[in-house]
């Protein structure tokens, strides 16, 4: 792969991870419609959704990193010393 390519993966996955933020953001909004639910249900799903969003954060924050680094043709990429 070479740079361009590597910046415009990147550039979709920050994309990808900034959808997948905002969709987990609305699990209050989903949780509200859904009164029906066990407390153990409940907790189980909060527990889920926490972990994507966390999860996504976290991973929107790699990408773009990686992202900075690559746009700025840093040499080692690929490093894992972010």
């Amino acid at each position: 792969m070479d740079r361009p390519e590597i910046i415009s993966e990147l550039t979709t996955f920050v994309k990808i991870e900034e959808k997948a933020i905002a969709l987990y953001s609305k699990y209050q909004d989903i949780r509200a419609s859904l009164p029906d639910l066990k407390e153990a249900d409940r907790n189980r799903m909060d527990a889920i959704f926490a972990t994507l969003l966390k999860d996504s954060q976290r991973h929107k924050t790699t990408f773009s990193n990686l992202l900075d680094r690559a746009q700025k043709n840093e040499q080692h990429v690929h490093d894992d010393e972010l």
